[in-house]
């Protein structure tokens, strides 16, 4: 474990990342320089999570896939939710690195929209039983990180309203977060979060669950 800061536990294992869910699995996916790199490294983190590690020559990441501690409104409820929080370091500057969550073949929804908000872009996707929303920050949210000195890298230069609510892509039923350049020894930090509850009518509980700062997300497995 080399980007976060924490207790960890276990013994490597390379396998690839995804988050099970009652409507299928979402896979977690890194492409460098528009090559896909798969985790070589695999930690069992305290309190339930994983800690994915892609180390390589070219640069580090790491990847946390965990239970978050959601905010949401106390009468709010949601059946469970995961969230995956990647972070790169290139060792030398590379010229692309996209972060993408997306959906594996045979999964069971019927439905899907998208249901962005305020500094938030998310789908939600459903069947008879279950709704589910998938989300991740907006790219008016990545720019105010950039701001913050937040683990953005600083070559994002989003200047109109119209670059940064259509800086996330959504690509064949999930989310791709596109770099162009991240400069040595930066280091890149994104989320997706994922909520689902029983489909019940009006019920906004999963929208609001999706809507959390990465901190919240690292809460439960004690990370910074």
């Amino acid at each position: 474990m080399k980007l976060f800061k924490g207790r960890h536990l276990g013994t490597s294992l390379k396998q690839e990342a995804f988050i099970d869910t009652p409507l299928g699995d979402i896979s977690l996916k890194l492409f460098v320089e528009e090559l896909t790199y798969v985790p070589n490294k695999r930690f069992a983190l305290p309190n339930g999570g994983t800690l994915y590690g892609y180390y390589y020559d070219q640069f580090d990441a790491e990847l946390v896939i965990c239970k978050p501690k959601l905010y949401i409104p106390s009468h709010m409820v949601v059946d469970n939710s995961q969230a995956a929080v990647f972070r790169v370091k290139p060792n030398n500057t590379v010229h692309s690195c996209d972060f993408v969550a997306e959906w594996e073949k045979g999964y069971n929804w019927e439905m899907f929209g998208g249901n962005s908000g305020q500094y938030l872009e998310s789908v939600e996707y459903k069947n008879r039983l279950i709704r589910l929303h998938l989300g991740t920050q907006d790219g008016e949210e990545l720019m105010n990180r950039k701001i913050n000195g937040d683990m953005i890298p600083n070559s994002l230069k989003l200047h109109s309203d119209i670059e940064r609510f259509n800086f996330i892509e959504y690509i064949n039923h999930g989310f791709r977060i596109p770099f162009n350049q991240i400069l040595k020894d930066e280091i890149c930090q994104v989320h997706f979060i994922v909520a689902w509850t029983k489909n019940i009518a009006d019920d906004v509980s999963t929208w609001f669950a999706v809507d959390q700062l990465t901190k919240n997300i690292l809460e439960g497995e004690e990370l910074i």
